[in-house]
């Protein structure tokens, strides 16, 4: 096994390897990230926690509107992109919710794996603040 060509061939291969390792590993925890909602988020909702979720879309000004005063108010929350989380129909088949009963922006209240409360779009502010108050979720943030 010391011959000079068979050793060239096989660190040739060795190298091909690493470099096809050193692109594809980032590009598959890209897209991961960029287009799976976090299965912890599924999980939480089987463990009964509590959570409170944005559900939002893309280019949607009242979406960033809700985001705002639910960061003013320090409340904990999970945001999903329904145009971009491809785990989307799971969690909603998890939460017995269909596409009618959301509409974009949605907050949605979970407690011990039930959906307590939602509010959806077209809220004003002052409807937003009673919600987070009502459910005691001000304050809430990590």
């Amino acid at each position: 096994m010391n011959d000079p060509e068979f050793i060239m061939l096989r660190n040739r291969f060795l190298i091909a390897i690493i470099v096809a390792l050193i692109f594809t590993v980032p590009l598959f925890f890209f897209f991961k990230n960029k287009f799976l909602i976090d299965e912890s988020i599924i999980n939480k909702i089987k463990k009964k926690e509590n959570i409170t979720l944005l559900i939002v879309k893309r280019n949607c000004n009242e979406c960033e509107e809700y985001k705002k005063q639910l960061e003013s108010s320090n409340v904990a929350y999970i945001k999903i992109n329904k145009d971009k989380d491809k785990n989307y129909d799971l969690l909603l088949n998890d939460l017995n919710m269909s596409y009618t009963d959301i509409t974009m922006p949605t907050i949605i209240y979970i407690e011990n794996k039930k959906v307590i409360a939602t509010l959806t779009n077209n809220k004003s502010a002052e409807e937003v603040s009673s919600f987070i108050k009502n459910y005691n979720l001000e304050g809430n943030r990590n």
